[in-house]
């Protein structure tokens, strides 16, 4: 343990005090010193730190007992037994758990997460500073009674959160609490607490008792506050939405009417020419009219509740191209054995009918080839809707996500530009991504990513 050959029998107490690390070796000799005092126990006991030759740091644990020899007329140390233990390992795994806890103590402390244990017998509940600061207590006072903590909620949250606190201590549970409420400070202040609680139970006899319960809270005051704005700002946007839907698709309905009237006032001399001028402005009514639901659409995104449901996918891929109606000439591939996913029906028909009606309406050729492909991820499906139309050149990638933005526009007067933004806009909702690969001349291929479970 001191670094000595092992066929060493024999040291000197100076070789014995040159093993001592050069940092303690004052302090030591000094409390050796004082052990060798008859007036004193001759008992000492320490951790020290030995250098063996190789330079390898040891930490020992000794202990040592002098005797004295008191047969004449002055004391004096007669021999001493020492006994020591390597404890290197011990030490390491001590700082290593002390450096282990300081860095859970500090990044507690940057999260701002207070705990506190609650103790069933005594009804008192000890708080880290954190946690007596989130419910409004003075920072002295860290152990208050259940009564005072149950003091700090709400009054219109406190008969709920009471009644399930009663419900977590019943041992045929499983002891946890997980809630979100307010508590008011002493100053009036009213904050959002969110709360996570464990109970522990031990036995007695055969009745489960609860023992004690540890607490996580952190403070989401600012989090409740951001949301309200948010909400009341998508109500306010809803209502702009609609009413702005209305006001412009009532004059589109009357101009669409007015046109219709004048056909029919003017049957029979409506000229060739003026006739494709009719045409073209009921084309172009329908086309602000489709822009105007789009806009609709994309605006609800995210902020309705689409129910979840078992969707076979085939049979939906088949409604879709029915709708559809491509040309008798067009060819569309679909893959065998597409899955069942649980997901909301009619975003992902949304997404199939934007993606290929896009693939039929901005095909070169009436004879198109499209193909739908698929492959299976850990959690999520990657579908592939393949087109040999004329393709989209790389600069144009990222604009065709974008509202308003459509290839070609001048070539296709009834594209609104936000068909494939809605398709990011959902897809991305739902926890996957979009991309594309195309070359003018060589065709496109859309690849989305969809949960197997929304």
């Amino acid at each position: 343990m001191y670094g000595f050959p092992a066929d060493t029998a024999f040291v000197t107490r100076e070789q014995i005090h040159d093993t001592f690390h050069p940092d303690e070796r004052a302090e030591l000799e000094a409390k050796i010193a004082q052990v060798i005092d008859p007036a004193g126990t001759g008992w000492f006991a320490g951790d020290r730190q030995v250098v063996w030759p190789s330079g390898e740091v040891r930490c020992l644990s000794v202990r040592q007992q002098v005797f004295f020899d008191r047969s004449g007329a002055v004391a004096r140390p007669s021999y001493a037994i020492l006994a020591a233990i390597d404890i290197t390992e011990r030490k390491h795994t001590e700082r290593e758990l002390a450096e282990s806890e300081e860095r859970l103590r500090t990044g507690i402390e940057v999260a701002g997460v207070g705990l506190a244990r609650f103790d069933y017998a005594t009804n008192l509940v000890s708080l880290s500073p954190e946690a007596a600061a989130l419910y409004g207590f003075a920072p002295d006072e860290l152990v208050v009674t259940r009564q005072q903590l149950h003091d700090t909620f709400h009054p219109d949250d406190r008969a709920e959160l009471e009644a399930s606190i009663a419900q977590i201590v019943d041992p045929d549970g499983n002891g946890w609490f997980a809630r979100d409420h307010r508590v008011v400070w002493p100053n009036g202040e009213v904050r959002y607490l969110s709360v996570r609680k464990q109970v522990f139970f031990h036995r007695v006899g055969e009745i489960g008792c609860p023992s004690h319960a540890i607490l996580a809270t952190i403070d989401i005051t600012d989090r409740k506050q951001i949301f309200a704005t948010l909400e009341a700002r998508n109500q306010e946007l809803d209502s702009f939405v609609h009413v702005v839907s209305h006001d412009l698709k009532a004059p589109l309905r009357a101009v669409s009417n007015l046109s219709k009237w004048i056909e029919e006032d003017l049957e029979g001399s409506l000229t060739p020419s003026t006739q494709a001028q009719m045409n073209l402005l009921r084309g172009r009514i329908d086309r602000m009219s489709a822009t105007i639901d789009g806009l609709l659409d994309y605006a609800r995104i995210g902020r309705t509740e689409d129910s979840i449901e078992p969707v076979a996918v085939s049979e939906l891929i088949s409604e879709t191209i029915d709708t559809l109606a491509p040309p008798p000439t067009f060819t569309i591939a679909i893959a065998q054995n597409l899955p069942t996913l649980y997901t909301k029906r009619m975003l992902l028909s949304q997404v199939f009918a934007n993606l290929l009606g896009n693939a039929i309406k901005h095909h070169d050729r009436a004879d198109g080839m499209i193909h739908l492909g698929i492959a299976e991820r850990t959690e999520y499906y990657e579908f592939a809707i393949a087109d040999d139309g004329p393709g989209i050149a790389p600069e144009q990638h990222d604009r065709v996500f974008k509202i308003f933005q459509a290839v070609n526009p001048q070539k296709r007067t009834d594209s609104t530009g936000i068909g494939l933004a809605i398709v990011k806009k959902i897809v991305e909702a739902e926890g996957g991504t979009i991309r594309l690969e195309s070359q003018p001349g060589k065709g496109t291929t859309f690849y989305f990513t969809w949960p197997k479970r929304s």
